[in-house]
């Protein structure tokens, strides 16, 4: 990830600059690229002035550069066979959060997410489902092998999880809509487990 703001410490650190660095501790910690900055023995290149400083400057979105594979005309098996495996769950999280770029990547994450059949039928028919997850702050900022934790957002307890029905909850509306508190079964300081 090429973003000179990330490890730069004499930039002032702000809301913005803690969202773009959570994410992109979080994108690392699902494709295993190495985060370099200027200022780092290993930096290649400066890149001030391309689309991603442009986007955050100018409009506000919170943008990184990506050097996906190892070539500048990859081989298309290559890219099928390890460039997209390697990445698709880095960028789905970017997709995941980019309704609220500066905020959601700040905030922990399900780590694991189980559906089973909790047992419950009525004439013979299973109807009940039990829902199991694991929620994290940390594990997805601090994993980062030669980085320091990222207590900036990577150390807030997790007190609850919900689930909604049918709605994002930035469209749930009460008395409409269908929301549960998960019931906390495992207080694991650092990965807290729930279940409904």
């Amino acid at each position: 990830f090429n973003d000179p703001s990330l490890l730069n410490t004499h930039v002032p650190r702000t809301t913005f600059k803690q969202a773009l660095q959570a994410t992109a501790r979080k994108m690392s910690y699902y494709n295993g690229y190495v985060l370099w900055a200027g200022g780092q023995p290993d930096f290649q290149y400066a890149a001030s002035g391309d689309s991603s400083d442009y986007m955050y400057a100018a409009l506000g979105v919170a943008s990184f550069g990506l050097e996906l594979g190892e070539d500048f005309y990859e081989n298309c098996n290559l890219f099928e066979r390890k460039v997209l495996p390697d990445n698709i769950s880095a960028l789905t999280y970017l997709a995941k959060n980019a309704k609220k770029p500066f905020s959601l990547p700040k905030g922990p994450d399900i780590i694991s997410l189980d559906l089973s059949d909790d047992g419950t039928t009525q004439d013979g028919v299973q109807y009940g489902i039990k829902v199991t997850t694991v929620a994290s702050d940390s594990r997805l900022v601090n994993s980062i092998s030669g980085y320091p934790d990222f207590t900036e957002t990577g150390s807030q307890g997790v007190s609850e999880v919900r689930v909604y029905l049918d709605v994002h909850p930035d469209d749930f509306k009460e008395g409409d809509d269908l929301t549960w508190e998960m019931q906390l079964i495992d207080n694991d300081s650092e990965e807290p487990k729930f279940e409904l």
